[in-house]
């Protein structure tokens, strides 16, 4: 069964976050299996009570403002890797990894 990873790759350039716990358990409600975040979070020992797993840039204590802009299903680049939809994704506590073809 292919897990559809979820990329967050808006950089907020104003130092707040984009992840914190309450839209973390709305994702591990929603069954998602995890997010790749191009970007920082806040509240990380809630988050790590979670099943969802997370990979970002940093933590950060300052909230967002919540303006309900956003695409899916378009092409990423996070640190100079292109992520194109479709692709899968492997991560674990060292890091990720992008592929464009199934590796198991």
């Amino acid at each position: 069964m292919k897990i559809r990873p979820i990329f967050i790759a808006g950089c907020d350039r104003s130092g707040t976050t984009l992840l914190g716990d309450m839209l973390a358990e709305q994702a591990a409600a929603n069954g998602w299996a995890g997010l790749v975040i191009n970007g920082v979070i806040r509240d990380v020992d809630q988050i790590g009570e979670t099943s969802l797993g997370v990979q970002a840039l940093g933590t950060c204590p300052v909230k967002t403002e919540k303006l309900g802009m956003g695409q899916r299903d378009v092409p990423v680049a996070f640190g100079g890797v292109a992520i194109a939809p479709g692709d899968y994704l492997y991560a674990d506590n060292n890091g990720v990894i992008i592929s464009s073809k199934s590796l198991l």
